[in-house]
């Protein structure tokens, strides 16, 4: 793997976050519990029931619920079932002695998981440059949007909609500092941790830099903004 695509490899295979700031309203909707495998986990709630929770593991986001309860966000059905009101929680993660073995560049990572007023989820992710010469890296999220049937889309503008018929309700993805997309589903292909018809209740739409590597000068930061919206559909 070249150096473009190691910091996205940390990023995303991180085994342990190594600070965690969690930030919400007076009503304290902020629980730290255990999940799958013992995991430890982070449940964020606003007032109206709305949340979305997050694994100290990797900082993957595993669920994210409207005020119905209804999970927005895709899980295999292998897996165990498990003024303003806004609440987030912040993830830190700064490069060690061990991690500049396997990329030689000194940076600091900050994921902002942030739940808004009107039930809309945004990920923030800012890579910062803390060493003396300048790195490039690319980057990319990857989730998995729950759906009652899988469809074809075309096209990356930075707003992106996946509309549900059946669900009556439309998915809209917004990106910034991400240029490129990948829209992905594995279709019949056996995937050992999903279920056999998994396949047909999501679809992946991925924000991503990766045609062009991002490049930060010593120093610097990158930003890269990442908002699922639902809103009513036809």
């Amino acid at each position: 793997m070249g150096n473009n695509g190691k910091l996205g490899y940390l990023i995303f295979l991180w085994a342990l976050l190594v600070a965690v700031v969690a930030m919400a309203t007076e009503h304290r909707p902020f629980e730290r519990t255990k999940g799958i495998n013992g995991l430890e986990k982070i449940i964020v709630k606003d007032r109206r029931g709305r949340s979305f929770e997050v694994y100290l593991y990797g900082g993957q986001v595993t669920s994210w619920k409207n005020e119905k309860g209804e999970d927005l966000l895709f899980m295999s059905s292998k897996l165990p079932s498990n003024i303003s009101y806004v609440a987030w929680v912040d993830l830190i993660l700064r490069s060690s002695q061990d991690d500049l073995k396997i990329w030689p560049h000194k940076f600091e990572y900050r994921l902002r998981i942030h739940l808004g007023p009107e039930g809309d989820l945004t990920l923030t992710s800012r890579v910062k440059n803390t060493d003396v010469k300048l790195f490039n890296f690319t980057s990319g999220f990857h989730p998995y949007f729950s759906v009652s049937d899988i469809r074809l889309y075309l096209s990356t503008p930075n707003d992106i909609r996946i509309v549900d018929p059946k669900k009556k309700k439309t998915l809209v993805v917004h990106k910034e500092g991400q240029v490129d997309a990948v829209v992905w589903n594995p279709w019949e292909k056996k995937v050992s941790d999903l279920g056999v018809k998994d396949y047909k209740r999501f679809v992946a739409v991925e924000p991503v830099a990766v045609a062009k590597p991002i490049t930060v000068n010593p120093g610097q930061e990158w930003k890269g903004t990442f908002q699922m919206t639902v809103v009513p559909s036809t």
